[in-house]
């Protein structure tokens, strides 16, 4: 056990519990907090009334077996499975527990935690080529398979010579070196190492599994009284859907997951044996923060320095008592002072080091400081931290991040594994019904509840395949599901019996038929997920697979891709100076129509028409979605009257487009002088340019039908015109 104060943790599971299943999203109010709220509140709906619903039925079920069972009401004292104090009778687990537990134990440490590893690395490769086809689903994956590209070449940026518009896509930033993806190089570099060695698409699953087999090797250290319990939860994590959807694709949550577990097993080492795992602890980190700061400082940085921390003050509050030793006992633990802190700190900063100068570097020399982002160079100081509006003027403030996080806490629940009773709320119970979490579980409930708080003061809380940014404490959330399970069924604890320090310090066993349908529910649960919750969702991440590039046919080729007109509009104020969160405001609150002119004039250096740029939540009640082609949408006012360039614009699109970064994200980088080079179509005007500076190189025009030959697509697609 862990703690001495039941009442901090019994609000710690009251909390949980709140969020599974009060409706906090209900909170966000689209009109101050924009369309992801309203998003947000519609998918946590959905969410919300199967948590409420599939909860009832899984009770009623358990309820109905426990019942029809024929179990008399008995108390626990008097059935051999203990009253909470050192004098109950002896635990007897039943005969299929303890075959359960003989046939997990009976394989190594090592090989356990090997086979957790690769079965979820297989498990996530599979679903990366079967299900998602190996293709980017967001447009972060896409632009850091860019810029990876460009590193695989030996390239900082993309020094494109001509019109940045040519060049340029959202997420990316014109820099002195020539264009870079606005994020640190942690993971960027790993996908550029990937991409050299031609297994790019296999970095996710390798990561995922370097996630589950670290958490596996620090979940058996901590619970060596408890080896099934510890079996079965490493075993969760390995086989929870919420770890392999993330993990196969390409975000960089995968190698930051993948570097936290790994920065939390070495400081368990480091605490428990030499400094010299204090090394791997710091350059775990140092991964970790180069690829996603926040979260790695909050996950990587502070929780090691915690565990050194609470041990130096377990062993100030209840110093080990003077034993005599023989000569066969294993030697007692030594010491741990404040030195012992300050030496693992110390080296932890020597193994971080080369990644802090890493990042540094990178920042200095495409952004102009260590300590700014490519977040803040694209999209201004409103991308950080805190409570304010964001880039695009929606409101994040106390209120937006209570009911974000009670999101996240609810989506979370179900996706970690599909069940209708939320893993959360089941994490809760636990708490509010035992009050203290299990010897060794006091570092996954800081993990878990750490990300929490840090994503709280963060206004952006993305849900891809579950809450995303959660992703790097989905582990501990697993694990800490598993030791619910456990804990609700104590004192006759589910394929672990309780250790004979938590009978004499447990608070007193709840009445046998809670017990009972606690242990039934959690198998029911599980059934219902595998069976019913599972295979739909799994059939929800199926996408077609990538369609191969074209062949752009003889060498030397130049190739326009011709995207749609707001992706054009986005490039022409990009590459004019304007940053890229003004831009995106532009698009959201005009007329693409006057979006255009602006742009035109803006770039031409002519007194500039009206256009709202104010970071309002939304677009205007005067704007109407309408559809230029399959996929392709532009906002318009029906009280604007086009000019002629905004209908030869729009007419473009009629075919269908195909966008610029998912190419770019796709073909090695080559640099101007390749034997094709791939460039946004603006239209046979602007692309004079790229024609005079490429002579000799056969054009030709990527359409939705295919590769075209230049002459008839500009013909066809934008007509007679300057």
């Amino acid at each position: 056990m862990i703690g001495r104060d039941h009442g901090r943790w019994r609000v710690v599971g009251a909390v949980l519990v709140a969020a599974a299943f009060l409706p906090l999203h209900r909170l966000l109010d689209p009109a101050r907090a924009g369309p992801a709220a309203a998003s947000t509140r519609a998918q946590v709906d959905a969410v919300m009334a199967h948590a409420w619903s599939g909860t009832a039925a899984v009770l009623a079920m358990a309820a109905l077996v426990v019942v029809l069972v024929g179990l008399r009401m008995r108390s626990l004292r008097s059935d051999g499975s203990g009253d909470g104090s050192e004098a109950s009778p002896p635990f007897h687990p039943h005969p299929w527990e303890t075959a359960t537990a003989r046939g997990l134990t009976g394989i190594s440490e090592r090989a356990w935690v090997a086979g957790c590893a690769v079965v979820a690395g297989a498990i996530t490769g599979a679903v990366s080529r079967w299900l998602l086809g190996g293709r980017p689903t967001l447009a972060d994956e896409v632009i850091q398979l860019r810029h990876a590209r460009l590193l695989a070449a030996g390239q900082w940026a993309d020094a494109w010579p001509l019109d940045a518009a040519f060049r340029n896509s959202v997420n990316g930033v014109w820099t002195p070196e020539g264009w870079a993806s606005i994020y640190p190089p942690g993971h960027t570099a790993l996908l550029a190492v990937a991409a050299r060695l031609g297994a790019v698409e296999w970095l996710g699953p390798l990561l995922t599994a370097g996630t589950v087999g670290f958490t596996a090797a620090l979940v058996l250290r901590l619970f060596p009284e408890r080896p099934t319990t510890a079996r079965v939860a490493a075993a969760a994590v390995a086989l929870s859907p919420f770890v392999w959807g993330i993990g196969a694709g390409y975000l960089s949550h995968a190698g930051a997951a993948c570097a936290v577990s790994l920065a939390l097993w070495a400081a368990v080492r480091a605490r428990d044996g030499g400094a010299g795992w204090a090394v791997v602890t710091g350059a775990a980190a140092g991964w970790a923060v180069a690829s996603r700061p926040w979260t790695g400082l909050a996950l990587a940085v502070v929780l090691p320095v915690g565990v050194w921390v609470a041990r130096l003050v377990r062993e100030r509050r209840s110093p080990p008592p003077l034993r005599l030793h023989r000569p066969d006992d294993p030697p007692p633990p030594s010491p741990f002072g404040p030195r012992d802190v300050i030496v693992r700190a110390g080296a932890a900063v020597a193994g971080g080091a080369p990644f802090a100068v890493l990042l540094a570097w990178w920042n200095t020399r495409l952004f102009g400081s260590p300590l700014r982002f490519g977040y803040t160079a694209a999209f201004g100081s409103a991308h950080g931290l805190g409570f304010h509006r964001d880039p695009w003027g929606n409101a994040y403030g106390f209120t937006e991040a209570l009911a974000y996080t009670g999101s996240d806490l609810a989506l979370l629940g179900l996706h970690l594994f599909e069940t209708p009773v939320p893993a959360v709320a089941a994490v809760g119970a636990w708490l509010l019904l035992r009050g203290r979490p299990f010897r060794g579980s006091g570092l996954f409930l800081a993990w878990a509840l750490a990300a929490v708080v840090a994503n709280a003061a963060y206004w952006h809380h993305g849900i891809h395949f579950g809450p995303r940014m959660l992703y790097e404490a989905g582990p501990a959330w697993i694990v800490l599901t598993v030791l619910a399970a456990v804990g609700l069924g104590l004192p006759r604890g589910t394929l672990a019996a309780p250790t004979p320090e938590e009978r004499a310090a447990s608070p007193p066993p709840a009445p046998w038929a809670v017990v009972a349908v606690a242990r039934v529910a959690t198998v029911v649960a599980l059934g219902w997920g595998l069976a019913l919750g599972l295979p739909p969702r799994l059939g929800s991440w199926a996408l077609p697979p990538l369609a191969p590039l074209p062949d752009p046919g003889p060498a030397p080729s130049l190739v326009f891709v011709h995207g749609s007109w707001a992706g054009r509009e986005a490039a022409r104020l990009e590459a004019s100076g304007m940053r890229r969160d003004s831009v995106e405001t532009a698009l959201r609150r005009n007329d693409l129509c006057r979006v255009h002119t602006y742009a035109a004039a803006r770039r031409a250096g002519t007194p500039l028409p009206p256009l709202d740029l104010d970071p309002a939540p939304g677009s205007p009640a005067t704007l109407a979605t309408v559809e230029l082609s399959e996929g392709n949408r532009a906002r318009v006012d029906p009280a604007t009257p086009w000019t002629s360039d905004c209908v030869r614009e729009a007419g473009s699109d009629r075919e269908g487009t195909v966008e610029l970064a998912p190419v770019l994200a796709r073909v090695p980088w080559t640099g101007e002088v390749g034997p094709v080079v791939w460039v946004r179509d603006l239209g046979p005007g602007e692309n004079r340019a790229v024609l005079d500076a490429f002579p000799g190189r056969a054009p030709r025009v990527w359409v939705a039908g295919g590769l075209e030959d230049y002459d008839e697509a500009m013909d066809r697609l934008w007509g007679p015109g300057p």
